[in-house]
């Protein structure tokens, strides 16, 4: 029991730094500013999900967004209000793990030891999506209260009720996060197997919810919303799935592995090893996509946290959880070592984003951030859409919008990130420097740049690079 106090300590010395973020003007991760713009634009649905062809785009759910724009009423900027949902979201699909193998197993230690692993993942593997205003979290702790219905302290209390409210909340999920196909697909076939009597009501309420969801979206914002979600240009590489899954599955593979080991009588516990199996395939899949992240993965982290759970309530598993910690001797000191790089430089961090800040909030005119949290902290208005727009460019070969909003001068700079990025990655910053701009200034991190009108717009072929920023002045 003396380990618990230690391991709690532990967690907060290592998720103090992204902690110390949460109010702060700087945001590295693009997605943040992307997510602050959609919630403020939550009040008008008609903007929210844009034709085909715009500067702007929206490939996310909307309940999200109305989530932040509430809690934004409160703290008066909206990502720090997704920061905050983002942790409170994390905490609570803690306490929901415990809950489940609680649930499942009744013994609460092992449960607790199943609720730190899950946030120990959090602060060194998955640290960068830690308080990070995204609605990844917030889509998984509304899965998590759906998979706690449906799993009750007494396998007998499984009624019609449970399986309809769990099914409503795992669709609610994925109108918070689309990506969560996992879990809802490993339920499927465990109640198929387990309890044929509530497959069919599981199936079709699911269905209903989902259509009906999609229905009201469809009313609400329009024609564009489910081209907007489910086709978005995105590259895929099949390469890049593998290569960016195997270090985030080797650093899980011992809780993988424990959570295939279930004990096969217990029809609640053997819904994790399904669940194991088939969120790492949804997970390695969806990885091969350009701009998905390491939250393809979290399904993964939450089951084999919760089978990890239930492996440890058995007493001759006990000796396992050094096993269980073996990935954390070099999990630790890296995010020990970020934690200390991210302190250090805090300071300078901040200058250099409050100095890009206000160069791009004293420019006479709209600004197209890469990084979109520039542009939201400089009051300046969501222009164009780096990723979506760039990569529906790279499948078209058409760039029509942009060429009229820099010449007619609706746009007139872009920030740039000031490293060299691939055409694949960021085409639009690609030809944002083929245009031979003008720079108007540029630190270690971004430059603003003055792209001439009419603007030269040429396709740019997939892998190639970004010519060098020159060396960061100012």
């Amino acid at each position: 029991m003396a380990a618990f106090p230690l391991a709690i300590f532990a967690l907060i010395l290592l998720a103090l730094p992204r902690l110390i973020l949460i109010p702060l003007h700087y945001a590295p991760d693009p997605n943040e500013g992307w997510n602050a713009f959609h919630a403020l634009m939550a009040a008008s649905r008609a903007t929210l999900y844009p034709p085909p062809g715009a500067l702007t785009g929206n490939n996310y759910p909307p309940l999200s967004f109305y989530a932040a724009r509430l809690i934004t009423h409160f703290t008066g900027d909206a990502i720090i209000a997704g920061r905050l949902i983002s942790l409170v979201s994390t905490l609570a699909a803690s306490a929901l793990i415990w809950r489940i193998v609680t649930n499942i197993t009744r013994n609460k230690i092992a449960a607790a030891w199943a609720a730190i692993l899950f946030l120990a993942y959090n602060v060194t593997l998955f640290r960068s999506y830690f308080c990070l205003n995204d609605p990844q979290w917030l889509a998984h702790a509304v899965a998590l209260c759906g998979i706690a219905t449906l799993l009750p302290a007494e396998p007998a209390q499984l009624t019609r009720v449970r399986v309809i409210a769990s099914s409503f909340l795992l669709v609610a999920a994925g109108f918070v996060k689309q990506n969560l196909i996992g879990f809802p697909a490993a339920i499927t076939l465990w109640l198929l197997i387990m309890h044929r009597r509530h497959f069919v009501l599981w199936l079709l309420t699911g269905v209903f919810f989902t259509l009906a969801g999609l229905w009201l979206c469809r009313l609400l914002y329009g024609a564009s919303f489910l081209p907007d979600l489910l086709f978005s240009a995105r590259h895929y590489s099949p390469a890049r799935a593998i290569i960016k899954s195997l270090p985030i599955l080797a650093a899980l593979s011992p809780m993988v592995v424990a959570s295939l080991r279930l004990p096969r009588q217990n029809k609640q516990a053997a819904l994790f090893p399904v669940a194991v199996i088939i969120c790492l395939i949804t997970g390695i899949i969806q990885r091969g996509g350009i701009g998905v992240d390491i939250n393809a993965h979290f399904e993964t982290l939450i089951a084999a946290s919760i089978g990890t759970g239930i492996a440890l309530a058995a007493p001759a598993r006990k000796r396992a959880r050094l096993w269980l910690l073996a990935p954390f001797i070099i999990l630790v000191p890296l995010a020990a070592a970020q934690s200390i790089a991210a302190l250090h430089n805090l300071n300078r961090n901040l200058a250099s984003w409050h100095g890009a800040i206000a160069h791009i909030a004293a420019l006479p005119g709209n600004v197209a951030c890469d990084n979109l949290a520039y542009c939201y902290w400089a009051a300046k208005p969501y222009s164009a859409d780096f990723f979506l727009y760039g990569q529906r460019f790279l499948q078209t070969g058409n760039a029509t919008a942009l060429q009229e909003a820099v010449n007619q001068r609706a746009i007139i700079a872009a920030e740039l990130p000031s490293t060299a990025t691939s055409c694949q990655s960021n085409p639009l910053a690609h030809l944002f420097r083929a245009a031979a701009p003008a720079i108007l200034y540029r630190n270690k991190t971004i430059e603003l740049a003055a792209p001439p009108a009419p603007l030269p717009v040429t396709a740019c072929s997939i892998g190639s690079a970004a010519p060098p920023a020159p060396p960061a002045a100012n």
